[in-house]
């Protein structure tokens, strides 16, 4: 069973009163005046309280010409309890990663043995990048437009005391522990998911135009369903893992799949076609348990950022409309 430790984390649970605050009827969205956020200047807002639905209206913009990302690292040191932990690398992704991750949220033995992850492992850090992501993901519930979902990666959940990237040290027989079903492992693999090898060749045939993204959603939508509510998805799991004897689940199976499990598939289609998209997470605690209380998108059009929410508005773009909303999607946190 995965277990962490719930005292580091924040429970983000938003009710339905906040989304009615942030967003009021998203029915009637097209009453209110929309604000695009554009990311060069310090925003101002009217009063408006919902979200828009977008008109996609841009060209593609790939954001490896936005930024220099050359800038090596060579050592980078560590020193926790007066023990220096030195990891020398010529590989930008995990020097990036070593020095921009979320350290500051975690006690100095965590950061420690996060160090010690990557210093007994460096190799496979350094010659399979879906590793950084994994571990990213994991600790920090985010990643960004140059942390990419590649091959191989596996989400397990938000969890602070387990770093190894070896899918294998992660897999049990089944899904249940003492009667309580487990979170599943969402493993990205192409070359034995035909599913997932077929949905993202379909992308790939898309025009980059005005509606790549929409095209993304409706493709993830018509796979994964709309369903929302993870008792469903619980129940297929639950079935998916008595018959194949594994709490793994292959993203291109997952036909009921929730947020989590459209966000991740839609950033990884993103990531393939060098589209721009970010992935945050939200968790919370319920009897000393970590679950995924929201997953969602933001993408980069023209410039201003948009939201892609599976869970609150499962096959639309939306745009924020105001501070509270920008402040809960961590629009800020978009870079460009």
């Amino acid at each position: 069973m995965l277990k962490s430790n719930t005292s580091d984390t924040q429970s983000i649970k938003p009710e339905k009163s906040f989304w009615n605050t942030l967003f009021g009827d998203s029915s009637s969205s097209e009453e209110s005046e929309s604000i695009k956020y554009d990311i060069n200047t310090q925003i101002q807002t009217n009063n408006t309280t919902t979200a828009n639905d977008v008109e996609i209206n841009y060209e593609s913009h790939n954001l490896d010409d936005d930024i220099d990302k050359t800038t090596n690292i060579k050592d980078n040191t560590n020193t926790i309890h007066g023990k220096i932990i030195i990891i020398n690398s010529q590989n930008n992704l995990l020097n990036n990663f070593i020095n921009t991750f979320c350290k500051s949220t975690y006690t100095d033995d965590i950061v420690r043995s996060i160090y010690i992850e990557i210093s007994d492992n460096q190799e496979l850090y350094e010659t399979e990048s879906f590793r950084i992501s994994n571990l990213k993901y994991r600790l920090c519930n985010s990643l960004s437009n140059y942390e990419k979902i590649n091959d191989n990666f596996f989400d397990i959940g938000y969890n602070n005391i387990a770093y190894s990237t070896n899918l294998n040290e992660f897999k049990h027989d089944n899904i249940f522990e003492d009667n309580h079903q487990l979170r599943e492992i969402i493993l990205f693999d192409p070359v034995k998911d035909s599913i997932l090898r077929s949905i993202y060749l379909q992308t790939e045939t898309f025009l980059k135009d005005n509606n790549i993204y929409n095209k993304i959603i409706e493709i993830i939508i018509n796979h994964l369903g709309k369903e929302t509510e993870d008792f469903k998805f619980n129940k297929f799991m639950a079935d998916y893992s008595s018959k194949n004897k594994s709490n793994v689940l292959y993203i291109g199976d997952a036909y009921c799949g929730v947020d989590r499990h459209k966000s991740l598939l839609f950033k990884y289609i993103c990531d393939k076609l060098n589209l721009p998209c970010y992935i945050f997470r939200n968790i919370t605690t319920n009897d000393n348990k970590i679950y995924d209380n929201h997953v969602w998108n933001l993408i980069c059009i023209d410039r201003c950022v948009y939201i892609v929410d599976f869970k609150t508005f499962s096959h639309k773009i939306v745009k924020a409309t105001d501070i509270d909303t920008e402040n809960y999607y961590k629009i800020n946190q978009f870079l460009i």
